[in-house]
């Protein structure tokens, strides 16, 4: 009814945390139940994911036998949290989200093209379906993806004819080095299990995380060794 897409759906499930406890004391044909609840629910705004959390009591006296007992606290918990759920679904159903966002202004390279980076795949960070592109590259040239959790501009860093866009903290896909060929491009299926850090081990994204990426490449001047960058690019995972 909330009409979410299928990866939505498993994004929300994913966020939502329940816990639960029952009590009961029977005497007879009086039945004395309770039933304390956790539960942890995502709302989204936009891009952006948050999550509210409650804790819910109920309680049945005297019913007549355990089923109506069950019955009665099952109908008393969404009571309690039915419009709850329902109001968290209709955060999801109406969020705008504008998850690939480029930014940051390349400086054109030696194929007399700016290098423009894209992304194709999906923003939620459960499917783990995204991959980085880059176009307008030189030719036969090596590239790498930079990550970071800021936008930054810093003009040619270490004598790069280009601009520096991502910064925090600056992870780099050494491993994922590529050959733009004669198209000129490059592309790269980001394990979003496996974001690289400075210094420290990947780390998975995080479901509300914006990061930040952009590519370096090799370059020449006047057949001298040179590099540039790809502008940046924005996304926002759920």
């Amino acid at each position: 009814a909330a009409n979410l897409s299928p990866e939505e759906e498993a994004a929300f499930r994913s966020g939502l945390t329940v816990g639960h406890k029952r009590g009961a004391y029977n005497c007879g044909t009086d039945y004395h139940w309770s039933r304390g609840v956790y539960v942890r629910i995502p709302f989204r705004t936009n891009c952006n994911t948050t999550f509210r959390e409650y804790f819910l009591g109920a309680w049945v006296n005297d019913a007549g036998s355990s089923s109506n007992a069950s019955n009665s606290l099952a109908g008393g918990m969404y009571s309690l949290w039915g419009s709850l759920l329902e109001d968290s679904l209709s955060s999801w159903s109406t969020a705008g989200c504008a998850p690939f966002v480029n930014y940051c202004a390349a400086v054109p390279n030696s194929s007399g093209f700016a290098g423009v980076a894209a992304a194709t795949g999906s923003q939620f960070a459960l499917t783990n379906d995204f991959t980085m592109h880059a176009s307008g590259l030189p030719q036969n040239v090596f590239t790498f993806m930079l990550v970071g959790t800021e936008d930054v501009f810093f003009p040619n860093p270490g004598g790069s004819l280009g601009n520096l866009c991502v910064g925090g903290a600056l992870g780099r896909f050494n491993q994922a080095l590529q050959f733009t060929g004669a198209s000129g491009t490059a592309s790269h299926a980001v394990d979003l299990q496996a974001i690289p850090k400075p210094n420290a081990a990947p780390v998975p994204v995080q479901a509300g995380e914006t990061l930040h990426f952009q590519w370096w490449h090799r370059d020449t001047v006047l057949g001298a060794p040179a590099s540039n960058f790809t502008d940046g690019l924005r996304v926002t995972f759920i």
